[in-house]
């Protein structure tokens, strides 16, 4: 009779274990900035009414921990602009804030702001872009034509984007490739990671409770 009692205890071990080791769980390393470098790029004017911004590829998922935009010297922006990073096949808003003064951090030339929830981007195809509002000409600067485009391991630039109004930029409007930087964002690289030890360490509890219950039995008989 006591035999049966060690064996939901043997088998609950077991299925833990192999439980662990064959489902991964995700691990988040330090926020990083996006290592954006546009090197030979020149200042640009931007237009009133226009989102600027440029596409790129994730080829794993990240969290998305901040959302910035150019400031050109470093030295303020004239107005609040909202940045956006959108699914470029849904056009659906992944992650948006307003980025001013407030409240921001200087990184690079570019000024974050913290999302209140970091967001999740699954590896797919994004569009992130800034909006200039009216009804000012040249309320800010942004960089464009630039002669390299260096991005940060995993991300993959794909092109300039520009449009009328501050939603999803399908295309370029103004047609100046390599440009529009502009919106920036930084993110946590999330990466997935089998808990190989506590795995093992119940595992091996598992192969103990079943030999003590194989040496129980056969002092039994």
């Amino acid at each position: 009779m006591k035999r049966f009692l060690y064996l939901p205890i043997t088998a609950f071990f077991l299925i833990v274990a192999i439980v662990s080791l064959c489902c991964p769980i995700t691990a988040r390393a330090n926020t990083v900035a996006l290592a954006l470098d546009f090197a030979g790029a020149e200042a640009d004017a931007l237009l009133p009414g226009i989102t600027y911004g440029w596409a790129f590829t994730l080829s794993g998922a990240v969290l998305v921990t901040d959302l910035g935009l150019w400031d050109e010297d470093s030295d303020g922006l004239q107005y609040e602009h909202t940045v956006t990073i959108w699914d470029n096949t849904t056009m659906a808003v992944m992650a948006q804030t307003t980025v001013s003064n407030i409240g921001t951090t200087l990184v690079d030339g570019f000024r974050y702001i913290s999302l209140a929830s970091s967001v999740l981007l699954l590896p797919g195809d994004y569009t992130i872009g800034g909006y200039n509002p009216p009804p000012d000409f040249a309320a800010e600067l942004l960089r464009r034509n630039a002669a390299t485009i260096t991005t940060a391991s995993g991300v993959t630039y794909n092109g300039s984007k520009t449009v009328q109004g501050n939603l999803f930029p399908p295309g370029d409007i103004l047609n100046k490739p390599n440009s529009y930087f502009g919106p920036n964002f930084q993110f946590t690289p999330v990466r997935s990671v089998p808990d190989a030890g506590s795995a093992l360490t119940l595992l091996a509890l598992s192969i103990v409770a079943i030999f003590r219950l194989n040496l129980r039995q056969r002092k039994a008989s």
